[in-house]
């Protein structure tokens, strides 16, 4: 699955998952404040030339996320 994938099924995952598909910057700072809110759950990223990954895990300066992708949290 590639970026333009999730981008054409974006009205058919809205419609079976009621989730919002939306292609933008996302900054450092608001992924911080994410998991300060505990919202920060899963993240994923994807391009045209490759395909859907997962990311496990954020590091900025002294800070590790850790992601599980099944909706718990792990902060170190």
């Amino acid at each position: 699955m590639t970026r333009q994938t999730i981008l054409d099924l974006a009205s058919t995952i809205k419609e079976e998952f009621n989730v919002n598909v939306v292609e933008r910057k996302v900054s450092i700072h608001e992924v911080i404040q994410a998991d300060k809110e505990d919202r920060l759950v899963e993240m994923f990223g994807a391009s045209t030339h490759c395909p859907l990954l997962n990311i496990d895990r954020v590091v900025y300066r002294d800070t590790t996320m850790k992601l599980t992708g099944n909706g718990e949290r792990h902060q170190q």
